[in-house]
């Protein structure tokens, strides 16, 4: 990306992506055999994905500065939004169409999406006779000609500044949350003698509840400022772990506190993982610093559940499991309040 453009790398993610979902389509009535059909699938569809994911955040570095929270509140409400209805929406088409022809929409509409992005993909403003943030006027030429610029930081410059460390702790703790805090919720629920029907109205709410949240962290990140909303992102999920330990069907107010908190990390993480990162590197070298980060925070996160697991099954209960990754909360939190700006823009 850092030497093709956003057009040439975000078009080979979408086809790349809508390849893979083919192949899991025509996977369906394949002999058992073919199973290798399958997992090239999802093995391509799940890189590719991240190459999605880069090319969204990166034309949000490039393209907006004051307005960027915001931007990247109304990009990422996909997160909450794909966990409240793509499973939904995936049963519905099964039933209705079958596994295959589903799929094989799913393909079509990234097909299109391939399409669009050849066509509207610009790496910088600039190259539309535009200015960061859309400005067309009444801003320095000098001041926006930074997301141009080759970056400046070497890898070694990168992997020895403490704030990449931090970054990659911070968002390494609380990507590695997310998994075992919605997946082991309605086991936790049973354990503490909340209905099932009540259980899954409290998580549903709370993907609901993420999409508004997604936003109004964006907000305070233009308004306040990004390391302003990170704290107060971390402070909930520390506030997460004490209401999951101590929360009952006897104190259900800290039940529906920790469905608010599910929906603070749902809706606030994927929108300042990268937010934190421009901001503390800047708009040019963010892709530079992203790519040592998120193999960082996809390694740290890797172990979330696993660590989730392992707990519960050696104690027997998920007490111990809250108090650890409340500890983890807590070093996460500690670990983005000392962060500082390494590259101003």
């Amino acid at each position: 990306m850092k030497r093709n453009g956003t057009r040439l790398f975000g078009t080979i993610s979408f086809a790349a992506t809508a390849i893979g979902t083919f192949l899991v389509g025509i996977s369906y009535n394949l002999p058992d055999s073919a199973y290798m059909v399958f997992f090239a699938g999802i093995f391509i569809t799940k890189l590719a994905t991240y190459g999605i994911q880069m090319l969204c955040f990166q034309l949000c570095a490039t393209w907006f500065n004051k307005s960027r929270g915001r931007v990247l509140g109304i990009v990422t409400i996909a997160a909450p939004l794909n966990s409240a209805t793509s499973t939904t929406l995936l049963t519905l088409g099964q039933n209705a169409l079958g596994f295959q022809f589903t799929y094989f929409i799913v393909g079509a509409i990234l097909v299109a999406a391939t399409v669009l992005t050849f066509i509207f993909a610009v790496t910088t403003p600039e190259e539309k006779g535009l200015t960061v943030d859309g400005l067309l006027d009444g801003v320095k030429k000098e001041e926006n000609t930074v997301t141009r610029q080759k970056p400046r930081l070497t890898m070694k410059d990168i992997l020895t500044n403490p704030n990449t460390w931090r970054l990659t702790i911070t968002f390494g703790i609380f990507s590695g949350t997310i998994g075992p805090v919605m997946g082991f919720f309605i086991s936790r629920m049973n354990e503490v003698n909340v209905a099932t029907p009540t259980a899954l109205t409290i998580l549903t709410f709370a993907s609901l509840l993420g999409i508004v949240l997604s936003y109004v962290y964006g907000w305070i990140d233009d308004k306040v400022g990004t390391f302003f909303s990170c704290r107060i992102l971390s402070i909930g999920y520390v506030l997460m772990m004490v209401c999951f330990y101590f929360g009952s069907a006897d104190n259900f107010i800290l039940i529906i506190l920790a469905g608010v908190c599910m929906a603070s990390m749902t809706g606030g993480t994927p929108n300042l993982h990268p937010s934190a990162i421009m901001k503390t590197f800047g708009a040019r070298e963010y892709q530079n610093a992203n790519c040592y980060i998120t193999i960082g925070v996809s390694l740290i996160s890797s172990f979330g559940m696993q660590l989730m697991s392992v707990v519960t099954d050696a104690t027997g209960s998920l007490d111990m499991s809250y108090v650890i990754f409340g500890v983890l909360a807590t070093v996460a939190t500690i670990s983005i309040w000392n962060t500082k700006i390494v590259v101003k823009e």
